[in-house]
């Protein structure tokens, strides 16, 4: 039985193969798709996490696991764009530290207002 958490590999492979012809001599012939597979395999385990974080983001748990504790962090931390300021209940103890900066942040501008500075800082 799949657990319905994890990454389906097999079926976007099939989707791929189904959707696209392979070209043997063009850059993205079966050469290409093989080495495709490689990584995909390689960052897979990250692509469940993070489809895992996606599922489950507005369930209001913490997670042991950074990566998709800091996906729901990111989330959290921008809730001051529907009025919500973030809990540290709710927050990594990372995420709980920019809970004053990251409200201000998302009270004073709107995102058409964001400049690329601001997502670096």
């Amino acid at each position: 039985m799949t657990n319905p958490n994890e990454f389906n590999r097999k079926a976007l492979l099939q989707q791929v193969l189904d959707q696209f012809k392979l070209n043997r001599d063009g850059y993205h012939g079966p050469s290409h798709w093989a080495r495709v597979r490689v990584h995909a395999l390689e960052i897979g385990p990250q692509l469940d996490k993070l489809c895992h974080a996606i599922r489950h983001h507005s369930g209001g748990s913490i997670h042991t696991d950074e990566t998709i504790q800091s996906c729901w962090d990111g989330d959290r931390l921008d809730l001051g764009r529907v009025g919500t300021k973030p809990h540290k209940d709710y927050l990594s103890p990372e995420g709980a530290k920019l809970i004053e900066k990251a409200y201000r942040r998302s009270l004073q501008k709107k995102e058409s207002e964001l400049a690329i500075e601001d997502l670096l800082d």
